[in-house]
């Protein structure tokens, strides 16, 4: 072993986040052009805000665009198709679309008598523009066909529509000599439609049609005043600003003061395993923060919680949530409880929809004394999850209604169908419903329309990353004993790639052709419910029984692009990582772990240089460990393996014919704060274990000592003391 250069690193641990959920996240609808009016503005990040004394946070928007649009004045709202009103070339930054987005494109076919249609002087001497430098091709018949078209961006910021179309057609008479080439290549390759004006008055969807059938129980709430008057978000709030999700503080009020591997007073830094956890939690609402809305408005209404609490003493209906950063941290520690002991093992997965309808019934009919739900709905293998708040049931014979609160949709009174007498469900997600793609349903044998109950998630929940004390294992920095109760390892992912974790019995639990599949005896999914229709479809969180050996696959079939993945196991008192890996089309990558979470191989079917990280809470302090492979071979196995007793780590390589350099990051936690050791460009020889003596370290700016097993038989061979880097 040999130190190369000294350089500042620092990898950052990427964290996985199965909830990488989407929930509510469905296929994106077919393109078409969209109303317009003017971008949003960056709004400055909330202001810090004291911890939440009893709820957690949320977050979630679309986010800005880069292109200019004018200032929009009122104006009447065109007649019926939607107008585009300028084509120009260049991209928007992906933001994810909202609603009044989604209904402005939608599969028509745009003339000159669409624009015609605009009854705005805001937008006038652009759209004349553009009658003009095109009205050749307009008077020809020129006509736009975007039915086949493809979504690929959308901002709106509630008065502007900016849409990136690929795959447009120009249809009709004339087209050769009338449409301009450079006109023709932006509507075909790709262009932003900046659309100004209202928006268009969608076609009535049928989850918005007026529901039919006798009200046979209703507790009172309704969208208005009762729910929120944003809609569902992610990484960005409708304002263009970065929400807050869960920090310390949430996840110390969350699990208690365990979570914590130092307590300054109120300052409490997170153990190893606490600060993955957080940060996969938090990756989880990229994706929307539907179930800690639903589950907000239910508990504000049902006098749990307080919305004077928030900043709106009126009502929930009048909670602002931009700047509002405690009432952020509140969505999102809601959030997480759908996956949280014990309240996470309740959603009923089991129930057919018939039994769904009579269990809604029966509690609402108790009123505020009742239990309250949130209802899940997913797409086929628990994708795309989404969560709503039920108010009342209505029925006509053996059709049932579910009347909801869908907080993708603002102040709207909506319904899921379901069909008593054969089983079948249904319910449109989408604003219009020529977006076939965001229609949810499902019949006795799915078991994808879902009820939750909340009342438990108010109670004390149970840290699943946490240790205890010193009880088990003994000897110097001996892994922590776990708290009675948690049996299982959590696995997240991030990434397109597809994982599929096998047991030493070849038992699955995951993804195999499409289809989730649970084969290992006590283990067991909970798909993450985030609620953005143009978010990637997350993974579920996966539970695994503590102790058992298993083997994960990234799995690259089907990929049409090389996705960066990262897989994420946390258990009691440890962490262990393999981040930014990037999975190729059809490539197939391997980590095996050990149940105790002490071990963990990557081996790959490429070059690779991925960050593995492997953290520990111990009586004494706790420690993190963050190596950096560099110029990994195809087919190289890279280890890292904790030997607690004696304080060391073992970083080993196989299969290799050529020495390697590693890059480390190495920090303690203890009481009296956190300490930090850099090395870059160690050298590690094939077959050779490095021994990073963890346990001797005598802290900052100290030299630490490594130890060199050259047979990779336990013993160490020779000791050398590497400098700090830093």
């Amino acid at each position: 072993m040999k130190t190369g250069t000294r350089a500042s690193f620092r990898s950052l641990a990427v964290l996985c986040a199965a909830l990488l959920a989407a929930c509510g996240s469905s296929p994106t609808p077919t393109a078409v052009p969209p109303t317009a009016a003017p971008a949003p503005t960056t709004a400055p990040p909330p202001t810090a805000a004291p911890a939440p004394t009893a709820a957690p946070k949320p977050t979630d928007a679309p986010k800005p665009t880069d292109v200019p649009k004018p200032a929009p004045t009122a104006a009447p709202k065109p007649a019926a198709a939607v107008v585009p009103l300028g084509i120009t070339k260049g991209n928007t930054s992906k933001t994810g679309g909202k609603a009044e987005a989604v209904a402005a494109v939608q599969a028509v076919a745009l003339s000159k008598a669409d624009l015609a249609t605009v009854g705005t002087t805001t937008c006038a001497a652009e759209r004349e523009k553009v009658v003009a430098t095109y009205k050749a091709a307009f008077d020809a018949g020129t006509t736009f066909d975007v039915s086949g078209a493809a979504v690929k961006e959308i901002s709106y910021d509630g008065t502007t529509a900016v849409v990136e179309l690929a795959g447009a057609k120009i249809v009709a008479a004339g087209v050769s000599t009338a449409v301009p080439p450079s006109f023709a290549k932006a509507i075909e390759e790709g262009g932003t439609w900046v659309l100004c004006g209202a928006a268009p008055a969608p076609a009535v969807a049928a989850a918005d049609a007026p529901a039919t059938g006798a009200i046979t129980a209703d507790y009172g709430f309704r969208p208005s005043p009762n729910g929120f008057a944003f809609e569902n978000y992610g990484e960005k709030m409708p304002d263009g600003s970065t929400p807050i999700n869960l920090t310390p503080a949430d996840v110390r009020r969350l699990f208690g003061d365990a979570v914590c591997a130092s307590l300054n007073g109120d300052t409490c830094i997170l153990t190893p395993a606490g600060e993955q956890w957080t940060a996969s939690a938090n990756k989880a609402m990229n994706g929307g923060h539907c179930e800690g809305m639903a589950v907000l408005a239910a508990l504000f209404y049902g006098g749990l919680l307080s919305p004077a609490d928030f900043g709106a003493p009126t009502g929930t209906f009048d909670i602002k949530l931009p700047s509002n950063e405690k009432l952020q941290r509140e969505i999102a520690y809601w959030f997480v409880t759908q996956f949280t002991p014990p309240s996470g093992g309740t959603e009923r997965k089991d129930m057919k929809p018939a039994a769904v309808v009579d269990e809604i019934k029966a509690q609402l009919a108790k009123g505020k004394d009742g239990e309250f739900y949130v209802v899940g709905i997913y797409q086929p293998g628990y994708k795309g999850g989404h969560a709503v708040t039920p108010f009342a049931v209505k029925e006509d014979g053996d059709i049932a209604r579910i009347m909801v609160y869908d907080n993708n949709h603002v102040g709207k009174e909506r319904f899921i169908t379901v069909d008593k007498k054969t089983g079948a469900w249904s319910y449109n997600a989408a604003i219009n419903p020529s977006a076939p793609s965001s229609e949810y349903k499902g019949d006795d044998t799915t078991f994808t329309l879902t009820i939750a109950p909340i009342r438990i998630r108010t109670t004390k929940q149970t840290c699943p990353f946490c240790a205890a004390s010193a009880t088990g294992e003994t000897g110097r920095n001996a892994l922590a004993s776990p708290q009675a109760g948690i049996a299982h390892n959590e696995l997240f992912l991030t990434g397109d790639a597809n994982l599929l974790i096998t047991d030493a019995n070849g038992k699955r639990l995951g993804y195999v052709a499409g289809k989730l599949v649970s084969e290992i005896p006590d283990a067991y999914f909970q798909p993450v419910k985030s609620g953005d229709f143009f978010a990637d479809e997350g993974e579920p969180v996966y539970y695994v029984p503590r102790g058992i050996k298993f083997t994960v696959t990234l799995d690259g079939t089907g990929l049409k692009a090389d996705s960066n993945s990262s897989v994420t196991m946390i258990g009691p008192g440890y962490v262990l990582e393999v981040e930014n890996v990037v999975v190729k089309p059809n490539q197939k990558d391997t980590l095996t772990f050990t149940g105790d979470g002490t071990e963990m191989t990557y081996a790959t079917t490429s070059k690779e240089t991925p960050n593995m990280l492997i953290g520990i809470e111990t009586p004494g302090a706790d420690y993190e460990f963050d190596v950096k492979a560099v110029g990994e071979a195809n087919g190289q196995q890279f280890t890292l393996r904790l030997e607690t007793k004696d304080g060391r780590l073992g970083i080993t390589t196989k299969d290799l014919n050529a020495a390697t350099t590693y890059d480390i990051v190495m920090s303690r936690i203890d009481k009296a704060g956190e300490e930090n050791f850099e090395a870059t460009g160690i050298e590690l020889e094939p077959n050779v274990t490095d021994y990073v003596l963890y346990g001797d370290w005598g802290g900052n700016k100290k030299p630490l000592k490594f130890g060199i097993d050259n047979n990779s038989d336990g013993k160490i061979d020779e000791t050398v003391s590497v400098d700090d880097a830093k």
